[in-house]
């Protein structure tokens, strides 16, 4: 896998983005800090977005450019090159149709996002200020994303029905949906297939960023995989609207009275991702 469990100087978990685009951007700043702030319009405090005058010199042949979108004491540094990914396998890897997979890989620009800061804020603000960002690039032409740690790849036109229109004041925005709910799930966690110590597990990825401990399931049937994707999921969406975390040593039951048991891993136990911790089930 491309990434790894290498923590920010800021000790929270490492939120990077990578934003795909057909042609080297002129961005229009202000319009991306209005955007942000239209994503919610009761939030007090106003997005700044500022460019950055002193990003490194170009190679020959090479056109960059950087901002710092602000807010609160998170701030997101963005560096745009007129170059393709070099992590383009995360296209390959993604869960989106050859199609789309032919379009993102096509792309001539990328805009590498980093989050710092925000050590005072849920982690789940700092990951949802960067999809800000991003929904915002992407409606500056934008194709599409990648988010780094968890292999998730979107496309632009989902950024765009989820985002393009800022909420009326009597309805739920989808930030307070994510936030509450963590729906859509999609854009929060993802479901891997990892080996450890000679055994193979499906695995929850991304947990972390919304303060759970990651799930996992020690993988001996293909034919259950739907399944334990469906239970990953419920966990999910229980713990994010209960907001509370499953602890080593409970047992929770399904739908049909089967009982499942957390514990902890092993002393030795490594994910291939940044986590918050690892709780394994177990049908008991």
């Amino acid at each position: 896998m491309s990434h790894t469990d290498e923590q920010p100087s800021d000790g929270r978990l490492p939120v990077e983005i990578e934003v795909y685009f057909p042609t080297f951007p002129t961005l229009d700043l202000v319009r991306l800090a209005r955007f942000v702030d239209q994503c919610e319009p009761g939030n007090q405090e106003k997005t700044e977005v500022a460019p950055v005058d002193d990003v490194d010199p170009n190679e020959p042949g090479i056109q960059t450019t950087g901002f710092v979108a602000s807010l609160g004491d998170m701030n997101i540094g963005v560096i745009v090159q007129n170059a393709p990914s070099p992590n383009m396998e995360l296209i390959q890897l993604g869960a989106i149709t050859e199609e789309v997979k032919q379009v993102l890989a096509r792309h001539k620009a990328v805009a590498s996002l980093t989050v710092v800061g925000g050590e005072d804020e849920s982690p789940i603000e700092r990951l949802l200020f960067a999809y800000k960002v991003v929904a915002g690039l992407c409606m500056q032409g934008a194709i599409g994303m990648s988010n780094l740690h968890t292999e998730r790849v979107l496309p632009a036109d989902v950024l765009h029905e989820l985002f393009g229109t800022p909420p009326k004041d009597d309805e739920p925005s989808t930030w307070n949906m994510l936030r509450t709910h963590g729906d859509p799930p999609q854009l929060l966690m993802s479901i891997e297939r990892i080996e450890s110590n000679g055994r193979e597990y499906l695995t929850t990825c991304g947990l972390g960023y919304c303060d759970l401990p990651d799930l996992a399931w020690e993988h001996v049937d293909d034919a259950a995989t739907d399944g334990v994707i469906e239970m990953f999921n419920d966990c999910f969406t229980y713990m994010m609207e209960n907001e509370m975390a499953f602890q080593a040593g409970e047992t929770i039951k399904d739908e049909n009275e089967r009982t499942y048991r957390f514990s902890d891993p092993p002393d030795d136990w490594e994910l291939p991702f940044p986590s918050e911790g690892t709780l394994l089930m177990t049908r008991v």
